[in-house]
């Protein structure tokens, strides 16, 4: 089991959640008012959730590399 697919589809998803983030940004100088506000709010709930998906699935490759290394050892 090869965690090279799962490491890019961490990146893809640090990717996109990196251009949401940036569009809220971009479309905050036109948008200045509540809704804009409550906007970038739910984005930066989203970005730090997803910080945490993206720390758990970096773990979860590392502990994955590990059991391969030990799997493939010979006794």
């Amino acid at each position: 089991m090869s965690t090279t697919k799962i490491r890019r589809e961490i990146e893809s998803f640090q990717q996109s959640v990196k251009a949401l983030n940036s569009g809220i940004k971009q479309s905050g100088a036109t948008w200045n008012d509540g809704k804009y506000k409550a906007l970038s709010e739910l984005i930066r709930n989203v970005a730090s959730s997803s910080k945490q998906v993206i720390v758990s699935g970096d773990r979860a490759c590392e502990t994955l590399d590990k059991f391969e290394k030990i799997a493939s050892e010979e006794y």
